[in-house]
């Protein structure tokens, strides 16, 4: 199945961009595949959780200077961030430095080519489990996103272990710095 590429912009709001956000990077995603449209007759229906959390985020523009300075970074911080990141991340791939507390790849690691490839295939595998379960269930006429949810569940699980496990060891190497 070919792949299309989606690519997203920095998010950058008002010349600020929000601190505790992840950075967006180009995603590849696959097309999908065309099925035949429903008829007029079938309803369309979309169901929340009743268990949902909500947290309220104050809008920027509510927000006086001191409080934008002091949880937004600036365009200029931003990206000098990301040329740090850049920097480090040539330097450890080359083998010109060590990870240490000068550079890490802690948070780098999809943006060597071997990483890029493992996430790219995650998120495409990921997908595609949806999209079959969606076809699987278009051909038998049924409806049933529990088994959609838990299609992706199961091809994504490898990915939520390999999250625990690293947060597991920042955890040990933070507590290391606790004093």
């Amino acid at each position: 199945m070919p792949a299309s590429s989606i690519s997203h912009d920095d998010v950058i709001c008002t010349n600020y961009v929000r601190r505790d956000s992840a950075l967006v990077e180009a995603s590849d995603f696959p097309k999908a595949s065309i099925l035949p449209t429903r008829s007029a007759s079938q309803q369309h229906s979309v169901r929340f959780r009743t268990n949902a959390a909500v947290r309220e985020i104050e809008n920027i523009g509510d927000s006086n200077e001191n409080q934008v300075s002091d949880l937004w970074y600036s365009h200029k911080e931003f990206e000098s961030i990301k040329s740090s990141s850049r920097h480090s991340l040539e330097l450890l791939t080359s083998g010109r430095a060590l990870e240490g507390d000068d550079h890490t790849m802690r948070g780098l690691e999809c943006r060597t080519p071997a990483g890029y490839e493992r996430r790219k295939r995650n998120k495409f595998d990921a997908v595609c489990a949806v999209l079959d379960e969606q076809d699987r269930q278009y051909m038998l006429g049924i409806q049933d996103p529990e088994a959609i949810a838990e299609a992706y569940i199961l091809e994504s699980e490898h990915c939520v272990e390999d999250a625990l496990d690293q947060g597991m060891a920042d955890e040990e190497d933070a507590s290391g710095l606790m004093y």
